[in-house]
């Protein structure tokens, strides 16, 4: 890895948070210097975006002085406030293990980039990964979390848990770096569960492509997506031709034409064949169940 030491001088370890996010080096190498010119030429900058993090204008304008494109000068700041995000955690008594496991959005969008792209940086995400420096999403294992308010349209009464529009409800989210084992899926609820301080049945609901029922018409019955659909009361479907969400399996393409998909994985060799048959019709679910820090129930 480059010399950052510079960076170091200023507070920010980038070096410790790659290792610790699993940032491939090269990833790394493309970055750091990006990082280190805007704490030695743009500290006022910088300055303005720590403050309003969320306001892409201050990103564009930094972007245009460092000279670089946008999507690796983004990167680098989002480095930057990672490290910021560190005090967070701290302050919160977090370990260290969650504030690495919920930083490591960063190397999940830089490898989508580099996939959908072609080019190191991340692209197009800052109201999402900025969530995760203050906090509001934290990972804890193998799934992500926060607190919403429950969908208006939802009224769920079961096992003596009534969950209806406005109610406090815990939000999952399915970072795609990996498979989904029902182990550890269930080890991720139950910290969830604690993680948020929960008595009694809390309820958690998803919204994802992952559980949209007509994933059981093509999908092989062995399937780890099967199996986490197996946690949920299904209570809302949606239906659409080139769904919204066809990217997350196929990747960026301007067209979704069957024939001419990625066929390298069996999800994409099913779901293609499926498509195909289907007039392009595919969708997501919303689903829900209550965990009682032990047990589910859906």
């Amino acid at each position: 890895m480059i010399n950052t030491d510079f960076a170091k001088s200023k507070g920010y370890d980038i070096e410790k948070l790659a290792l610790g996010i699993g940032l491939p080096e090269d990833y790394f190498d493309a970055v750091a210097p990006v990082c280190e010119t805007i704490l030695r030429d743009y500290g006022e900058d910088f300055a303005a975006i720590q403050a309003d993090m969320k306001n892409p204008a201050l990103y564009d304008a930094l972007t245009e002085k460092v000279g670089v494109y946008a999507d690796l000068c983004w990167m680098a700041v989002y480095m930057l406030l990672a490290v910021d995000a560190r005090k967070v955690y701290d302050t919160k008594g977090h370990s260290e293990r969650i504030y690495y496991d919920s930083m490591r959005e960063i190397t999940i969008w830089s490898k989508v980039c580099m996939k959908d792209w072609n080019h190191i940086g991340i692209h197009n995400q800052l109201d999402w990964i900025s969530r995760f420096f203050t906090n509001d999403l934290v990972r804890l294992g193998r799934l992500e979390f926060e607190i919403i308010p429950q969908h208006q349209s939802v009224l769920w009464e079961k096992h003596g848990v009534v969950s209806k529009g406005g109610d406090p409800v815990i939000n999952i989210h399915i970072p795609e770096d990996g498979g989904l084992k029902n182990d550890l899926v269930q080890d991720s609820l139950k910290q969830a569960y604690r993680y948020f301080g929960c008595t009694g049945k809390a309820v958690f609901i998803c919204s994802t492509w992952l559980l949209w029922p007509g994933n059981r018409e093509y999908m092989h019955e062995s399937s780890n997506i099967l199996r986490f659909m197996d946690n949920f009361d299904i209570i809302q479907r949606e239906d659409q031709q080139n769904h919204r969400d066809l990217w997350r399996v196929f990747g960026k393409r301007e067209t979704y034409v069957p024939a001419e998909l990625p066929r390298d994985t069996e999800l994409q060799r099913r779901f293609s064949d499926y498509l195909a048959t289907h007039d392009m019709v595919s969708g997501r679910g919303l689903g829900i169940f209550a965990h009682d820090g032990e047990n589910l129930y859906n």
